[in-house]
């Protein structure tokens, strides 16, 4: 078998990209993640109370769009930071909102700074008995190793650790060099003291 067609010298292929933060408010971005070649998306808070039928749609290629991982609504606690996400204020309601994401098909679980550190931990419980990752942003009295330790799996932003990292960080780390979160590019790390923490 012979092929004979010429290939612009333009054209590349690539694998499709997968934006691993998003906070879903239209599927009418859908035709702009694929235009720029992002065929894979990671949301990680969603308002919408059809987001999960949108991603089943879209997955079974019925709605075109990025293939789509799921947190759902985030789960808060009282007073709520943030208008149409999942408010929980004790252990019960933590318990049980869990198992109700998983039920809709949350990839995901995705908690927020205004929970109790009581209800955070139900959250963690549950989430791994359910064989989901907990990720997103930590109690405020609850520091990073803690919550590393306790089964928190991922974070999202830096300011959910640069607070607790000042007693860690190494003398030679030149961080005022470092405007805002930039301060973090060249950060030495204090092992015995990271180790002791």
């Amino acid at each position: 078998f012979h092929c004979s067609f010429d290939i612009p010298e333009s054209i590349f292929f690539m694998p499709g990209l997968f934006d691993a933060h998003v906070h879903f408010s239209s599927h009418s971005f859908f035709p702009l993640f694929l235009a720029h070649g992002v065929t894979a998306i990671r949301e990680v808070g969603s308002t919408k109370k059809d987001i999960f039928l949108l991603r089943d749609k879209v997955n079974a290629g019925v709605v075109q769009g990025p293939r789509m991982f799921i947190a759902g609504p985030i789960l808060e606690g009282y007073p709520p930071f943030w208008k149409g996400f999942h408010v929980v204020q004790n252990r019960s309601e933590g318990r049980s909102a869990v198992k109700e994401l998983k039920r809709k098909g949350a990839d995901f679980i995705k908690v927020f700074h205004t929970l109790k550190p009581e209800v955070y931990l139900v959250i963690l419980d549950e989430a791994h008995k359910q064989a989901l990752k907990v990720i997103g942003h930590l109690p405020k009295s609850i520091n990073v190793v803690e919550a590393i330790k306790m089964g928190h799996d991922g974070f999202e932003h830096m300011h959910d650790i640069n607070k607790h990292l000042d007693t860690i960080i190494s003398e030679n780390a030149h961080l005022k060099n470092y405007p805002e979160q930039r301060r973090f590019i060249d950060i030495g790390m204090d092992k015995a003291k990271l180790e002791n923490y």
